[in-house]
């Protein structure tokens, strides 16, 4: 359940969305209590300084990356309810691995890359043994980007021509193009909600995007825009089939939104006034949402709203430099990547 709704975010997260490039900053872990306001770090395994997440289950269970300074190996691991990581398996043959989502039984997707070629879509079972999952017709790449509780996954191909197509794996690894809305060229995905319905992107050649549906059939619904706005992208979705993203009016001007199950559309605003841009990331069972604020002089802050758009940010002590967050779990948890006052990253919870 994570996502681009604006262009900051997408700049801030294009090192997951790439699959394996990592941020490069390195510092031993100050110490800091789990608070309201405050995240708790989550440790590395040994050899390892950096850390980054990516998605939290309703069991607690942190998804994400770790790496030495900005140097390989990168591998995916997996921290328990207790904080304690474990790295997940790599097949044979490859170099580093970056995982981008997990469901409530522990299975998580993500990618391995071979010797910097090419990367390849994986699955992770509970016990972090690694399955390559099935290339479609015509590609040559692909990425998982998330699983939902039935064990199908979503995720994104590379064809030969360059293109990227949204893809889905249902639960016995068998592969669909899920396709572009008509007149488009690429399309991705964010989100699978366990009914099967899969929320993302889908995009003209000269970068024109619209924040699309598709069903469990497969059939692509376009959803709507803002009146006088001309583009929005998808970052996550629920059960109840409520997308969250951004739609915006031009390179300047743009909305932090909602779409309900009918496709209505809402503006989410801005916990005060003086915040410049939100980003929304991720939206629990209970329409209680996860995302950004990015303050004026340039630091994000970790936020949440609730049911009514009520925005409140999270990390209110100067004790980080940034709190970014990834992804909310149904008990309200929120899991992230923070930046100390060095620039250093820290996997938080």
């Amino acid at each position: 359940m994570s996502g681009i709704s604006n262009p900051k975010f997408a700049r801030l997260s294009g090192c997951m969305c790439a699959g394996l490039a990592m941020m490069t900053m390195t510092a031993a872990a100050p110490a800091h209590a789990v608070s309201d306001t405050q995240p708790g770090i989550l440790g590395t395994p040994p050899g390892f300084t950096d850390s980054y997440t990516v998605a939290i289950n309703d069991a607690g269970s942190v998804l994400g990356t770790v790496q030495l300074g900005n140097r390989p190996p990168v591998r995916a691991v997996r921290w328990d309810n207790h904080g304690r990581a474990t790295q997940l398996d790599l097949p044979s043959g490859t170099d580093n691995s970056a995982a981008t989502g997990i469901n409530n039984h522990d299975v998580a997707v993500g990618a391995v890359d071979r010797s910097g070629t090419h990367t390849r879509a994986v699955r992770w079972d509970r016990r972090g043994h690694v399955t390559e999952l099935d290339l479609p017709p015509g590609s040559t790449t692909s990425l998982a980007r998330g699983i939902n509780d039935a064990g199908v996954v979503m995720g994104q191909a590379w064809m030969t021509n360059g293109d990227a197509h949204a893809v889905r794996w249902d639960i016995q690894g068998h592969v669909t193009d899920l396709g572009v809305l008509p007149g488009h060229t690429n399309s991705d995905v964010i989100a699978s909600n366990d009914q099967g319905v899969i929320a993302g992107t889908s995009c003209q050649q000269d970068g024109g995007c619209r924040a699309v549906r598709w069903g469990r059939d497969g059939r692509i619904e376009e959803l709507d825009l803002l009146p006088g706005y001309v583009g929005s992208s998808a970052s996550g979705m629920n059960n109840r089939g409520t997308v969250i993203g951004g739609s915006w009016a031009s390179s300047t001007v743009a909305a932090a939104v909602r779409w309900d199950r009918a496709g209505t559309i809402t503006v989410v605003q801005a916990p005060s006034p003086e915040d410049t841009e939100i980003g929304l990331v991720a939206i629990n069972q209970v329409d209680v949402i996860a995302g950004m604020v990015f303050r004026p002089d340039g630091v994000i802050r970790a936020a949440r709203w609730d049911q009514r758009n009520h925005g409140t940010i999270l990390d209110t002590e100067s004790t980080w430099l940034s709190t970014p967050v990834v992804d909310i779990n149904d008990a309200g948890s929120i899991a992230g990547t923070a930046a100390a006052m060095d620039g250093s990253p820290y996997a938080v919870r």
